[in-house]
Formats: structure tokens, sequence, C-alpha cells
């Protein structure tokens, strides 16, 4: 692998993370299937109308895999791009279905770490890798 590949391997983990995180945060334009954010004290927790589920305190967790451990792009990149590709799918609309949307014009690394053509732009659809 080539200093050059492992640039591009760390762009698309480091956004592909921060997308993830956008959603588990519930961000506008990231809204996630439950409609609020996903904290470790709301895990469990019966109060909301659709409480935390296991699955999407595991993408709370996966999000938070950037900050553990920030080389895993290195170490196991098919591992932690199918944990983050996964942890999105979940978040998007609580079923996984092997898509994810990807705006490729404000997350390019991203998009292109999940496999979009080079250059694409606007909203890309990417397939489980």
């Amino acid at each position: 692998m080539t200093p050059a590949k492992l640039e591009e391997e760390k762009a698309g983990y480091t956004q592909a993370s921060t997308v993830l995180n956008n959603y588990v945060s519930n961000l506008a334009g990231y809204l996630n299937y439950l409609g609020y954010a996903i904290t470790s004290s709301n895990y469990n927790n019966q109060v909301p109308a659709q409480p935390v589920s296991d699955n999407d305190y595991g993408a709370y967790q996966n999000g938070k895999l950037i900050g553990d451990e920030p080389c895993a792009y290195v170490h196991n990149r098919y591992y932690a791009k199918r944990l983050i590709f996964d942890s999105i799918d979940w978040m998007d609309n609580g079923v996984l279905n092997g898509t994810i949307s990807i705006d490729a014009t404000t997350y390019p690394d991203a998009a292109l770490w999940f496999g979009a053509p080079a250059g694409t732009t606007g909203a890309y659809t990417a397939s489980r890798p």
C-alpha cells in the first residue's frame, strides 16, 4: 500500500465517521429514524416514544470508533468500513437494507471510500461493501 493510498483511506474513514456521527447526533440533513440524538445516557430509556435499541446503541458505539481507534483504516479497513456502513444503514431508517446515501459534494472522500467513482457529486447511493 502506498502512502497516497493510506491518505485516501484515512480521508474516507474520517468523513464516513463524521456522517455516522451526524446520524447518531440527529443533525439537520442526517436525521435518524428515531428523531433524536443517541447518547450513553438514553440507552434503554423507555421515556422516548421509540426507545434506543441495542442496534441504535451499537451505532452510537461504532461512531466512537474514530476516537478510540483512529487508525482502524490501516489495521482492518474492511471491518472498519463495514461497521461504519452498517451503522449508517441502520440509523437512516432502522433497517439493514444494504444501501446508504452519501452526499458526495459535502463528503467526497466518504463517497469514494464507499465506492463512488472519483469526481462524483450530489447524492451517491452506496451498496454494502
